[in-house]
């Protein structure tokens, strides 16, 4: 599922670069810079620079990041281990 949201971030914010000029900013997501899109967007060097400029690559990073964390805190343990409770019977 993350990767999917990841593909379809970068995906739409490289729809919108080739896209015509339009009057439409081009801040679609709430952190992205509103800057204009290069203009050769075949070149896939500008538009990752765009991207990157925009904080789109490291927002999603940030994102990823935080997944992968909170992915490893489900591996510790909840409880504590049954020899570290002592029961009083």
């Amino acid at each position: 599922m993350v990767q999917y949201h990841l593909y379809r971030t970068l995906s739409e914010e490289v729809d919108l670069a080739q896209q015509p000029r339009r009057k439409r900013p081009y801040n679609v997501l709430g952190y992205a810079k509103s800057l204009p899109p290069p203009e050769d967007t075949s070149d896939p060097d500008e538009v990752m620079e765009w991207l990157d400029q925009r904080g789109t690559v490291s927002a999603e990073w940030q994102k990823l990041r935080e997944l992968l964390e909170r992915a490893s805190n489900l591996n510790a343990p909840a409880r504590k281990k049954e020899e570290d409770v002592i029961l009083d019977v």
